[in-house]
């Protein structure tokens, strides 16, 4: 994400950070479960101390989830929230999806690199970046973020109950823009869970360049896309 934070700071100003167990925010594997609104409140926290105005909050795929949460959490402090394809399990039910999910995540326990590579089949999603290169690097770090995720965000995310109406249900000055990759395949989930909620609450659906992790791999023209968006 540090291109796209590097093309949007040409504009805004762009505070970033590392959720509750990733990368800069290290936790034990075996730290107690981390939910959806103590991850909303982290990030509230954030914008308190340094945003100074009510803040675009941008997220995609569980970041997206997070920022919708972070709405309901926080409204004073957001101003629009781009939810780029947010794995909304009370929006679209997936029992399939769940149960493949939850045998990746049996695999993970003993074999990381095995389950990023069932997780990869199971999205059917190419990652060609903006110069048509195929973006397939998995750093320590990566694993060490999908070794939490396995054991902690998927279970967050699964129980989330975020639902359309509570969306839709928050205040008017709180706008609430969902998006899709153009290259995402529609049937996948999470591209589905951003349509239906855009249907659901009255918004068309923002396109974005790339497909699930477009905001990685297309940077320039996320960031192209997302500066034109009326404030």
């Amino acid at each position: 994400m540090e291109e796209l934070a590097d093309a949007l700071s040409e504009r805004f100003l762009v505070i970033t950070y590392d959720r509750r167990g990733l990368s800069r925010s290290p936790a034990s594997l075996d730290a107690p479960p981390v939910d959806m609104y103590r991850h909303a409140n982290d990030a509230a926290v954030i914008l308190r101390a340094l945003a100074p105005r009510p803040a675009r909050v941008l997220g995609s795929s569980f970041g997206a989830l997070l920022a919708l949460h972070v709405a309901e959490a926080y409204p004073d402090g957001v101003s629009t929230v781009i939810a780029h394809e947010p794995p909304l399990s009370e929006v679209v039910r997936d029992p399939a999806l769940d149960a493949a999910m939850e045998r990746i995540a049996r695999i993970a326990q003993r074999d990381i690199r095995a389950a990023l590579a069932e997780l990869a089949a199971l999205a059917g999603e190419g990652n060609q970046d903006e110069a048509g290169e195929e973006s397939a690097e998995i750093t320590e770090e990566s694993v060490g973020n999908m070794r939490w995720f396995f054991r902690h965000d998927l279970h967050a995310v699964q129980r989330s109950g975020l639902t359309a109406d509570r969306v839709a249900a928050l205040p008017d000055r709180v706008r609430v823009v969902p998006s899709g990759g153009a290259q995402t395949p529609r049937e996948r989930w999470e591209n589905r869970c951003a349509r239906e909620l855009a249907a659901r609450i009255g918004q068309p659906l923002l396109e974005l360049p790339g497909g699930h992790d477009g905001l990685t791999i297309h940077p320039n023209g996320v960031a192209e896309v997302i500066s034109r968006l009326a404030p």
